[in-house]
């Protein structure tokens, strides 16, 4: 480990014994628990409501769901069972025994359960994409894209289980072995999340802009893709925490801050995977507010699979737009108006 305890010099500060930062913790792992079992809730309605078959991106939600609800629930744990929220030193005078805990799920236990959580709900918006995408550069990139997660998650899970010669080294202090430097790995490895997020961010922007539809529905697609990508914010976050925050100096207590990241990074992913899913629940609660973004004829003209030209004076241009546009452009538009108009 890069860094050893430290113990506060002199007379300990005012409430050093009795403060804790356990409810920063607790609240982040609650919030995202009602969080994320509510947008798996609406999405399972909206797709309900069109009746669509079963897609790969609604079968890895449901495991996505099942980390992100594991992880928050073992990361809170680690309050009353593994000392957090307290410092270091008061956990070793009132109950040493809780390091172990400690150790074995903050090492082992919450990294497997974290990289599942995150790149599960990667995979199903990796899943959207691909069939939003049906020809062209855009597939193919996304392609190589989910290639990578699996690599990544394959790599960083064996890397995890034998990160330490013995692996029991991890609970037991007595023995002698070698451990890799996790602070850094984890910080390291929490890089290439980044690079995925900004490559999901940018996959469909050129193909949206490039197609010859109104500048309405160019907005309106590319905000509900790009709700695809809120989980960058929470990645940068935790990677910036590793690389500034030394939390072995006082693990229980800094350790708050990148375990609650850890929850929210995972679950912003999973709320982006389920938000483009919802514009039939949207659309049938009929709220203006909620579609003031868009042109009325474009929901109409997308639930029967029509054309993206407005009505009026653009219908009448009709002919001419469409004869101008390129086999490409009409089967995106063809795949999104089926896509996140009719299965959400």
């Amino acid at each position: 480990m890069s860094d050893s305890i430290q113990i506060p010099k002199g007379p300990l500060p005012p409430n050093y014994l009795t403060e804790s930062r356990g409810h920063i913790l607790i609240s982040v792992g609650v919030l995202f628990m009602v969080l994320d079992i509510t947008a798996f809730i609406l999405r399972t309605i909206s797709r309900r409501m069109k009746r669509v078959p079963l897609g790969w991106d609604d079968i890895l939600i449901i495991p996505a769901l099942v980390f992100n609800l594991v992880l928050a629930v073992v990361l809170m744990l680690m309050i009353p069972y593994g000392g957090v929220g307290h410092h270091t030193l008061v956990t070793a005078m009132n109950d040493p025994g809780k390091f172990v805990f400690l150790s074995k799920a903050s090492l082992l236990v919450t990294p497997i359960l974290y990289i599942f959580a995150v790149n599960l709900s990667k995979g199903a918006i990796i899943q959207m994409f691909l069939r939003i995408f049906t020809v062209g550069p855009a597939r193919q990139v996304t392609q190589v894209v989910g290639v990578l997660l699996i690599l990544q998650t394959i790599a960083i899970f064996f890397t995890i289980i034998f990160q330490c010669k013995p692996v029991s080294l991890l609970w037991t202090a007595t023995e002698r072995g070698t451990c890799i430097d996790t602070q850094k790995f984890f910080a390291y490895t929490s890089i290439p999340n980044i690079i995925t997020d900004l490559a999901i961010l940018v996959l469909p922007m050129p193909t949206i802009w490039n197609l010859k539809a109104t500048l309405q529905l160019k907005i309106g697609i590319t905000i509900t893709l790009l709700t695809a990508s809120i989980g960058i914010i929470a990645s940068i976050l935790r990677t910036v925490g590793f690389f500034t925050i030394h939390i072995f100096q006082d693990p229980t207590w800094l350790n708050v801050t990148v375990f609650a990241y850890s929850i929210a990074e995972p679950g912003t992913y999973f709320l982006a995977a389920c938000f483009p899913t919802y514009r039939p629940l949207i659309s049938y609660i009929g709220s203006e507010r909620f579609l003031s973004t868009f042109n009325t004829s474009y929901w109409r003209g997308s639930k029967k699979y029509g054309n993206i030209t407005r009505s009026g004076e653009d219908s009448e241009q009709g002919d001419t737009r469409g004869a101008g546009q390129s086999k490409d452009s009409r089967d995106v538009v063809h795949v999104e108006s089926i896509g996140l108009a009719e299965r959400g």
